[in-house]
This record gives structure tokens, C-alpha cells and sequence, in this order.
């Protein structure tokens, strides 16, 4: 398969952002102590919505107070859970609505640029309609139904229209978009244009869709592929491209970190390289249900993972 020409040109000219320092994304990563987790404990204002269960956290940060947002699918409703880190803060979390059903199910997402959420909301049962939602945390209560700047619909055929785990980075001018499917068996690549997320003009395009089944493994750093529940999307100081991919393997949580190549004479199907993997020792939670990093201004990462319904996040850093 051919990449389409707006995502080579903007891969082309990605860049890093200014807060992030990463000379190498797999030695940030190879550095985290991966069995001694730190346990961030927190009370539930009001009980988790029956059915379903916590599918993703980020760390955020607003006004010098610090947050974990979790991400949430229920029998009726899909929501993000607020959970304040700060001293100053109730210790309690607040539960905001996103979507009702058949948009019930939540699944992985990612902060960008320390201001918006790229979250995928989908109908886990028909597994054929989806939609990918970018939110403004920074302007929101959490205590309110959050509405997008950003809603991209999806529909076909079943388990390839899914949006189960979404990652989002800035690329100089534009933003790229990564939509995991059902298992994350394909990825759908899409591109903004030239407009910040918060114009009403921002639209974002898809492009190719790359899928594990035809991947070309030759250049693998081992040939096994997660059914990940969750992405983020990393950018290093020369502007080279990472996906991380968080997943459950038998008894194994397992971080898998992929390059993606933009050499414009590579096949597509060869430009997601996988680079390494590391393995978590998490004790309450685990990775089946969410997990998620954080790049510090330092250079170093920090990972995050969940439980299904505990009040309970564990910190690898």
C-alpha cells in the first residue's frame, strides 16, 4: 500500500514540542523501574456506573494542580474520571459524562500539548460505528457533561469502524491521529490541517490504515504484536515518530514500543517498526484495563496503569 501524500508531507516536518526532552525515546523507557510500582490511592465520590469498567489514564496538569484523568465505559454511559493529585484538592474524584449509549464504551486516550484529550467512544456491542472526540480539559469543570472541539464519525464494517485506543501528537502545524480498532488489529492514520483544535474550522483527514495481519516483521525487534488497549504516541528531540502499545499477554503487562518510519520508499506495511519491550510488575492493577504514560520536562517517562473498578492507579517511573 502506497502512505497517502498528506501524511508523508506531515511526517515530514514533525517536530517536538518545546516541554519535551527526549534524545532516545527506548533509553527514557529502558530506565523505568518496572517492579516496584508507587500506589496513588483515591476515593470515588459516588460508585462506578454499572457494567464496564476504568479503560485508560493520563496524568494533567492545570493551573500548578496536578490531575489523573481516567477514562470509563459503563451499560449506559461512557465518562472520564477526575482524580485530583494536589494537596490543596478533595482527595475525592469527580465523574463527568461524555457519551450515552451506544456510545457507552471509553477506551484509551491521551493528553496533548498539556491541554486536550483525544478519546475514542464506541458501541462495544454492533462494533461498527465509533467516534473520536478531542476535549478541552483545561476549560472544563469536570463536574459538567464534557463536550469536543473535535468529533470525528466513524462507520463500517464491524470491529475496523471501533475506536478502542487513540493516540495524539503535534507535529509542528498539524496533529496526527492514531485510532486503534477492535484489539487494535488495524491502526487508521488521520491528519489535521493547517487549524488549532479549537477553531471550528479543524478537521482532520484519514489516511491509510496499516494492519498487524500484513505487517512486514523482518525489521522487529521480536515478531509479537499486543492486543492493545492502549496507545500514546511519542515525539523525540529529531523529530522521529514512537507508539507506544499497552497490553495484557497471559500473565505479562507488557510496554511495546514501535518507530514510525516516513521514508516515503518504504511500503507502508513496513513503517511501524517495533524497537523493544518491557514488562510491568503491577500489583493491583494491570494493564488490560488502562494504562498510559507521561514524558517529564526532565526527559524521563513515568507510566501509569489502572484497575478495572479499584480506587487505585500504580506509577512505574
Amino acid at each position: 500500500m502506497r502512505c497517502a501524500l498528506g501524511l508523508l508531507s506531515l511526517l515530514a516536518v514533525c517536530s517536538l514540542p518545546a516541554k519535551a526532552q527526549l534524545p532516545d525515546v527506548w533509553e527514557a523507557i529502558a530506565k523505568i523501574n518496572t517492579e516496584k510500582p508507587t500506589s496513588i490511592r483515591f476515593d470515588l465520590s459516588e460508585s462506578l456506573p454499572e457494567g464496564g469498567h476504568l479503560q485508560g489514564v493520563q496524568w494533567f496538569e492545570r493551573a500548578e494542580n496536578a490531575f489523573l484523568l481516567l477514562s470509563g465505559s459503563s451499560k449506559g454511559y461512557a465518562y472520564i474520571l477526575t482524580v485530583p493529585l494536589s494537596d490543596q484538592d478533595d482527595t475525592k474524584s469527580v465523574l463527568a459524562k461524555l457519551l450515552p449509549s451506544p456510545y457507552r464504551h471509553a477506551g484509551g486516550f491521551q493528553i496533548v500539548d498539556g491541554q486536550y484529550a483525544a478519546i475514542g467512544l464506541e458501541d462495544n456491542e454492533t462494533k461498527n460505528v465509533s467516534k473520536v472526540w478531542v476535549i478541552d480539559v483545561s476549560a472544563n469543570s469536570f463536574r459538567e457533561p464534557m463536550k469536543p472541539v473535535v468529533s470525528i464519525e466513524r462507520l463500517g464494517e464491524v470491529e475496523r469502524a471501533t475506536a478502542g485506543a487513540i493516540a495524539m501528537a503535534h507535529l509542528k502545524d498539524r496533529y496526527l491521529l492514531v485510532v486503534g480498532t477492535w484489539d487494535s488489529a488495524t491502526l487508521d492514520f488521520y491528519e489535521s490541517n493547517e487549524h488549532p483544535l479549537n477553531d471550528a474550522r479543524c478537521r482532520f483527514e484519514k489516511g491509510e490504515t496499516w494492519s498487524a495481519a500484513d505487517a512486514d516483521r523482518s525489521s522487529w525487534s521480536d515478531s509479537n504484536y499486543g492486543s492493545y488497549q492502549n496507545f500514546n504516541l511519542i515525539i523525540d528531540r529529531q523529530g522521529q515518530c514512537f507508539l507506544a502499545g499497552f497490553c495484557r499477554d497471559g500473565e505479562a503487562n507488557r510496554l511495546d514500543l514501535y518507530e514510525w518510519r516516513r521514508d516515503p520508499l518504504t511500503p507502508f506495511s513496513g513503517r511501524l517498526v517495533k524497537c523493544g519491550s518491557r514488562t510491568f510488575g503491577c500489583v493491583e492493577t494491570t494493564f488490560q484495563a488502562g494504562a498510559g504514560l507521561r514524558v517529564r520536562k526532565d526527559g524521563s517517562i513515568a507510566v501509569y496503569a489502572c484497575s478495572h473498578r479499584n480506587e487505585v492507579v500504580e506509577v512505574f517511573e
